[in-house]
């Protein structure tokens, strides 16, 4: 007995020993040995509000030891926002910012069925780190870029629904939009609007600095950040934020398919790592976190109240909201979309067993 104590001791302190020399090892780093090249990207937005997507790139030119550079097209200079999809997948631009709002038929499953009203997002974060794990393990929806001719890199959910009223009007309830004109971002909100009594004005949000000014509309149902940005929420007085988004929109990093096919496995790889990197993750959570306070504070500056609308309060949203829901899904799964239910439940379970830091 003593023999075998012995020897499964002498076992024991080699596996141990094993483990801390395999420990130690650090993970060897991809090196790509490949041709140079510059690659085109075009941005929807300006450079202060593309960090998100520059900060990567700046990576992959550092681990590809200046090989593999950037050519930078900010505010839609090389491509609008509506045209960013087809200028990556015909190859104008090599890389592109992609918004999928602007081309919703052409993405029932990462677009439409993620923008199912109210869906269980409690921030723009959640949102992001929610769909970073589900589409890229979504057969459907990866589908989708496949046919655009689109490898996405990075997904990020455009996230929040705040209430912004011209008067000092609370807002809590559908029932407090009786009677009111609003600005809406969708036909599904315009519809929601219109049986709660109110009046849809579907302008773009280039417009909503007018509308405010003139009168046009009592208010505006859309994301705080798109108040601010376009100069409405200085002239707002009351604001009414929503636990829970009524349209989350997808956005993506994504390059040309056919230029990612001709990629080396390892600059492929350096892409990946970069893109998805916990540095990468960790600067763009602070960034958006960032963001949306710097908007709440605008806020503050302006002596403008907020209110969050929150659990139980949040129920009449969800409930006169979910039957357009329903019947969204309904129009695309007859218009041939017949996986749209079990993408939206898997979505649901994905949101229900999120554990991260940001629900």
């Amino acid at each position: 007995m003593k023999k075998i104590a012995k020897l499964l001791g002498v076992l024991l302190a080699c596996v141990l020993c094993f483990g801390m020399i395999v420990q130690a090892e650090p993970a060897e780093e991809v090196v790509y040995d490949g041709p140079e090249m510059t690659l085109s990207f075009s941005f929807s937005s300006s450079e202060e509000l593309s960090i998100v997507y520059t900060n990567p790139c700046k990576m992959i030119t550092e681990r590809t030891g200046g090989k593999v550079q950037f050519d930078n097209y900010f505010s839609g200079s090389l491509a609008p926002a509506a045209d960013a999809l087809d200028a990556c997948g015909t190859g104008l631009a090599d890389m592109a910012d992609i918004t999928l709002t602007n081309t919703p038929d052409r993405f029932p499953y990462s677009q439409q069925v993620t923008g199912y009203p109210f869906l269980g997002f409690t921030s723009f974060c959640m949102a992001a780190d929610v769909m970073r794990e589900f589409i890229p393990n979504n057969e459907y929806c990866m589908a989708e870029f496949e046919a655009a001719n689109i490898y996405p890199l990075f997904f990020t959910g455009v996230w929040g629904t705040a209430v912004v009223m011209k008067d000092d009007v609370e807002v809590m309830s559908p029932e407090d939009l009786a009677g009111k004109k609003m600005m809406v971002s969708s036909p599904t909100e315009a519809m929601f609007l219109t049986n709660a009594g109110g009046t849809p004005v579907p302008q773009p949000p280039t417009e909503m600095f007018q509308n405010f000014q003139s009168g046009l509309v009592d208010g505006s149902i859309y994301g705080l950040y798109i108040c601010d940005i376009f100069g409405a929420l200085e002239l707002a007085h009351h604001v009414s934020m929503l636990e829970n988004s009524f349209t989350t929109g997808c956005r993506v990093a994504g390059i040309n398919l056919d230029l990612w096919n001709s990629f080396t496995p390892e600059l492929q790889q350096i892409f990946i790592e970069c893109f998805n990197s916990p540095e990468e993750w960790d600067l763009a959570t602070e960034y958006w976190i960032k963001s949306d306070q710097d908007h709440l504070d605008n806020c503050e500056k302006w002596g403008i109240p907020v209110v969050d609308v929150k659990g139980d309060d949040m129920k009449p949203w969800i409930e006169a909201a979910k039957p357009l829901g329903d019947a969204k899904m309904q129009e695309l799964y007859d218009a041939g979309n017949t996986h749209v239910f079990e993408v939206l439940d898997a979505l649901n379970e994905a949101i229900d067993n999120y554990d991260g830091e940001y629900k």
